[in-house]
């Protein structure tokens, strides 16, 4: 297609627009409210995600304050550093008792008990 023919296709749709505006005018109001439609309905999923992303946020702050009671982030860090050097501290502890023999420390204790059974001594 030339420039002359589209000239003349544009000039007879033209023509049939003036003869019959109503169904031209009717046609753009159809496509305008499908687009607003349209655009609305993402426009408000758009809104709901956000808002549901905002409600989680607030129950996380919410339940994060509920857990630390009312500590700062300062005061929570503290606390905790304070809990991780306790559960070293007991770390240490457990590998000590661990290396102790206590079946020996158990047969050392019996050797130096006295056991009474019916009324005579073992």
């Amino acid at each position: 297609m030339d420039a002359s023919q589209i000239a003349t296709s544009l000039a007879a749709q033209l023509d049939a627009i003036r003869q019959a505006p109503l169904p031209f005018l009717a046609a753009i109001i159809v496509v305008f409210l499908a687009a607003w439609k349209g655009a609305r309905h993402l426009y408000d999923n758009q809104i709901k995600a956000l808002e549901a992303r905002l409600k989680l946020k607030e129950d996380e702050a919410g339940d994060y304050k509920r857990k630390l009671e009312g500590a700062s982030p300062d005061e929570a860090k503290e606390r905790l550093e304070a809990l991780q050097h306790r559960v070293q501290q007991l770390e240490v502890a457990l590998q000590e008792v661990g290396e102790t023999d206590f079946v020996k420390i158990f047969e050392e204790q019996m050797k130096n008990t006295k056991f009474i059974v019916d009324g005579g001594r073992i």
